[in-house]
């Protein structure tokens, strides 16, 4: 049985996960959740230990640790990287581990996937095998997603400015895209469709010429089965791709935050803000910070054109009554001043320059403002 069942229909994932049945989410779920768990961090972690045998081989409370660490927070991303961190992971661990002489290797495996506290020891030279395994997850994931990213950018984000429609800028990306051919025919090749029947959110495994119970029979007459065709795989960069592939190809858009610049579903064109927590002040949203922030630039930037307006006034007609005495006061300082001041006008809106400075650089009087 492959790792990864995912069915996408009606605007929604439908993946299946061991031991708890099919879990629904917002189509591009996956392909957020991917792009959020950073790779390249949890290499850079694994790499000591894959670098340094010796140090990998006394490293059993580390490894036990790490591989916590790293399930608690890849499991709540979403379903696709649950089943990687709970279920490919340990078991590619267990092959491993049947290769073995020590014949505890085994049993230390299956304690750690099913969260076991346990005295259980492991071979020095397995425990180096795993810290490997693991890490060859991170670095092949790492490399898929800088080129997954530029696809999602050219194809999905609404956030840009579209001068072509979805479909054809897909078929623009498939076009001029160096990664897009060779990665859709390495990794379309371990795609298998399976039509299967759920119930429960379980998928219903059947025998041949397997009896219609009682029980069978009442569950369809009531409606509680259900048939969806799923692709399946082990590859979990296979699935995120036909993802990109059947969103662009279905009209489904995802968007970048437009305050922390990372990737969400949004509800609708006009959504720019997602829902995680800011970095800034973790007790709230970038919606909840973005919304205030774009406010804020709006009263700092109305603010700051109405000072400007008053400033630029006053200054053209001191530089005109005193044309005499200055005789470039107008065409040289005023319309210099005007130009600086023009541009900390659009730093101010755009939230590059706070009203304050731009007020203070406002203040003094006429004369000294156009430096004479």
């Amino acid at each position: 049985m492959a790792w990864y069942h995912v069915a996408l229909e009606n605007g929604m994932e439908k993946v299946c996960v061991l031991g708890q049945g099919t879990v629904e989410k917002p189509i591009g779920s996956g392909l957020v959740a991917f792009l959020d768990a950073d790779w390249d961090t949890w290499h850079k972690k694994a790499a000591p230990y894959c670098d340094d045998h010796n140090k990998a081989q006394e490293s059993i409370l580390d490894f036990k640790a790490f591989y916590g660490e790293l399930k608690e927070q890849l499991s709540v991303l979403h379903p696709l990287l649950q089943t990687f961190v709970e279920d490919q992971l340990p078991g590619a661990w267990f092959s491993l581990a049947t290769e073995s002489v020590c014949t505890t290797d085994p049993d230390f495996v299956v304690a750690l996937r099913d969260g076991k506290e346990s005295d259980v020891d492991i071979s020095g030279h397995l425990l180096y095998r795993l810290w490997n395994q693991m890490d060859s997850y991170f670095t092949r994931f790492a490399q898929f997603r800088e080129k997954l990213e530029p696809m999602m950018d050219a194809v999905l984000n609404t956030g840009v400015e579209e001068e072509l429609p979805q479909i054809q800028r897909y078929c623009l990306m498939r076009r001029i895209s160096p990664d897009y051919t060779v990665l859709a025919k390495e990794l379309y090749d371990t795609l298998a469709l399976e039509t299967a029947v759920v119930f429960n959110g379980k998928i219903e495994e059947y025998l041949p010429n397997s009896e219609a119970t009682d029980v069978f029979m009442t569950q369809l007459k009531e409606k509680k089965l259900s048939v969806h065709t799923f692709q399946t795989t082990d590859h979990l960069e296979a699935i995120l791709l036909w993802e990109l592939d059947y969103m662009a190809s279905h009209g489904h858009i995802l968007r970048r935050c437009d305050h922390c610049g990372r990737y969400f579903v949004p509800y609708s064109n006009v959504n720019c803000y997602c829902d995680r927590p800011t970095k800034e002040r973790p007790d709230k949203t970038c919606k909840q910070i973005g919304a205030m922030t774009k406010h804020q630039l709006k009263v700092n930037g109305d603010k700051a054109t109405s000072l400007y307006s008053h400033r630029n006034n006053t200054l053209q007609q001191w530089a005109k009554r005193h044309q005499i005495q200055y005789p470039l006061a107008f065409d040289r300082n005023y319309k210099a001043w005007k130009l600086r001041a023009m541009d900390m006008l659009d730093t101010v809106i755009n939230g590059e320059m706070s009203y304050e400075d731009f007020e203070a650089a406002m203040q003094g009087n006429s004369k000294t403002l156009l430096g004479l």
